[in-house]
Protein backbone atom coordinates (compact mmCIF):
# COMPACT_ATOMS: atom_id res chain seq x y z
CA UNK A 1 0.00 0.00 0.00
CA UNK A 2 2.92 2.47 0.74
CA UNK A 3 4.49 1.83 -2.67
CA UNK A 4 0.98 2.36 -4.21
CA UNK A 5 0.66 5.77 -2.44
CA UNK A 6 4.12 7.07 -2.77
CA UNK A 7 3.84 5.93 -6.41
CA UNK A 8 -0.06 7.91 -6.53
CA UNK A 9 2.04 11.42 -5.06
CA UNK A 10 5.05 11.00 -7.90
CA UNK A 11 2.40 10.69 -10.97
CA UNK A 12 0.57 13.33 -9.38
CA UNK A 13 3.78 15.44 -9.47
CA UNK A 14 4.87 14.29 -12.79
CA UNK A 15 1.02 15.83 -13.98
CA UNK A 16 1.37 18.56 -12.28
CA UNK A 17 4.52 19.26 -14.54
CA UNK A 18 2.94 18.32 -17.56
CA UNK A 19 4.32 15.14 -17.64
CA UNK A 20 4.34 11.51 -16.40
CA UNK A 21 6.12 9.31 -13.94
CA UNK A 22 6.34 6.78 -16.57
CA UNK A 23 8.33 9.50 -19.21
CA UNK A 24 10.35 10.39 -16.53
CA UNK A 25 11.65 6.89 -15.73
CA UNK A 26 11.83 6.16 -19.88
CA UNK A 27 13.94 9.79 -20.53
CA UNK A 28 15.82 8.89 -17.03
CA UNK A 29 17.07 5.44 -18.38
CA UNK A 30 17.76 6.82 -22.26
CA UNK A 31 20.01 9.76 -20.97
CA UNK A 32 22.20 7.31 -18.80
CA UNK A 33 22.23 4.57 -21.46
CA UNK A 34 21.40 6.04 -25.06
CA UNK A 35 20.41 3.64 -28.14
CA UNK A 36 18.63 1.08 -25.95
CA UNK A 37 16.49 -1.54 -27.74
CA UNK A 38 12.73 -1.26 -27.12
CA UNK A 39 12.60 -4.59 -25.61
CA UNK A 40 15.43 -3.90 -23.31
CA UNK A 41 13.61 -0.56 -22.05
CA UNK A 42 10.25 -2.78 -21.50
CA UNK A 43 13.09 -4.80 -19.46
CA UNK A 44 14.75 -2.28 -17.39
CA UNK A 45 11.10 -1.13 -16.28
CA UNK A 46 9.55 -4.71 -15.85
CA UNK A 47 6.86 -4.17 -18.33
CA UNK A 48 5.55 -6.17 -21.34
CA UNK A 49 6.88 -4.98 -25.32
CA UNK A 50 2.84 -3.82 -26.05
CA UNK A 51 2.90 -1.76 -23.04
CA UNK A 52 6.18 -0.19 -23.48
CA UNK A 53 5.49 0.19 -27.15
CA UNK A 54 2.30 2.71 -26.16
CA UNK A 55 4.32 4.08 -23.88
CA UNK A 56 6.92 5.14 -26.86
CA UNK A 57 3.76 5.52 -29.43
CA UNK A 58 3.08 8.58 -27.14
CA UNK A 59 6.51 10.06 -26.26
CA UNK A 60 6.98 9.78 -30.13
CA UNK A 61 4.38 11.86 -31.28
CA UNK A 62 5.17 14.23 -28.63
CA UNK A 63 8.27 14.46 -30.20
CA UNK A 64 10.45 13.37 -27.24
CA UNK A 65 12.02 10.45 -28.94
CA UNK A 66 13.00 8.74 -31.66
CA UNK A 67 12.96 4.80 -32.80
CA UNK A 68 14.72 3.12 -35.49
CA UNK A 69 16.02 0.17 -36.88
CA UNK A 70 18.76 -1.74 -35.44
CA UNK A 71 21.19 -1.94 -38.59
CA UNK A 72 22.51 -5.38 -37.42
CA UNK A 73 18.96 -6.73 -36.50
CA UNK A 74 15.60 -5.19 -38.52
CA UNK A 75 13.45 -6.62 -35.75
CA UNK A 76 14.99 -4.48 -33.04
CA UNK A 77 13.82 -1.04 -32.52
CA UNK A 78 16.37 1.76 -30.86
CA UNK A 79 15.26 4.54 -29.04
CA UNK A 80 16.82 7.59 -28.52
CA UNK A 81 15.99 11.17 -26.92
CA UNK A 82 15.64 14.02 -28.88
CA UNK A 83 16.65 17.37 -28.08
CA UNK A 84 13.01 17.88 -26.54
CA UNK A 85 13.25 14.33 -24.33
CA UNK A 86 16.60 15.61 -23.33
CA UNK A 87 15.08 19.25 -21.98
CA UNK A 88 11.86 16.96 -20.39
CA UNK A 89 14.57 15.02 -18.77
CA UNK A 90 16.04 17.70 -16.88
CA UNK A 91 12.77 18.94 -16.15
CA UNK A 92 11.32 15.94 -14.52
CA UNK A 93 15.00 14.99 -12.72
CA UNK A 94 14.48 18.52 -10.87
CA UNK A 95 10.74 17.59 -10.22
CA UNK A 96 11.44 14.39 -9.16
CA UNK A 97 14.54 15.11 -7.05
CA UNK A 98 12.05 17.24 -5.33
CA UNK A 99 9.38 14.85 -5.08
CA UNK A 100 11.79 12.46 -3.00
CA UNK A 101 12.93 15.60 -0.99
CA UNK A 102 9.88 16.00 0.46
CA UNK A 103 9.07 12.49 0.53
CA UNK A 104 11.85 12.03 2.74
CA UNK A 105 11.30 14.97 5.25
CA UNK A 106 9.75 12.47 7.99
CA UNK A 107 13.60 11.22 8.88
CA UNK A 108 16.07 12.59 10.14
CA UNK A 109 19.01 12.31 7.87
CA UNK A 110 20.51 9.28 9.18
CA UNK A 111 17.29 7.23 9.37
CA UNK A 112 16.41 8.23 5.68
CA UNK A 113 20.34 6.58 5.00
CA UNK A 114 18.90 3.35 6.76
CA UNK A 115 15.62 3.24 5.32
CA UNK A 116 16.92 3.73 1.68
CA UNK A 117 19.51 0.81 2.94
CA UNK A 118 16.79 -1.44 3.60
CA UNK A 119 14.87 -0.63 0.45
CA UNK A 120 17.69 -1.54 -1.91
CA UNK A 121 18.00 -4.75 0.40
CA UNK A 122 14.50 -5.68 0.20
CA UNK A 123 14.53 -4.92 -3.69
CA UNK A 124 18.02 -7.03 -4.36
CA UNK A 125 15.63 -9.96 -2.29
CA UNK A 126 12.91 -9.76 -4.57
CA UNK A 127 15.28 -10.15 -7.43
CA UNK A 128 16.68 -13.22 -6.16
CA UNK A 129 13.39 -14.74 -5.46
CA UNK A 130 11.93 -13.54 -8.79
CA UNK A 131 15.58 -15.68 -10.07
CA UNK A 132 14.89 -18.10 -8.20
CA UNK A 133 11.51 -18.93 -9.85
CA UNK A 134 12.56 -18.41 -13.01
CA UNK A 135 15.15 -20.79 -12.90
CA UNK A 136 12.38 -23.66 -11.12
CA UNK A 137 10.29 -22.98 -14.57
CA UNK A 138 12.68 -23.46 -16.62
Amino acid sequence: MTAKTVRAYAEHQMAQAGSSLTAAIVTRILADTPGLTQRALADQLGIEGPTMARHLDRLERDGVVTRTRDAADRRALRVALTDRGRELRDRLHTVSAQTNERLGAVFAPDELARFEEYLDRVAAHAATLIDEREAQTT
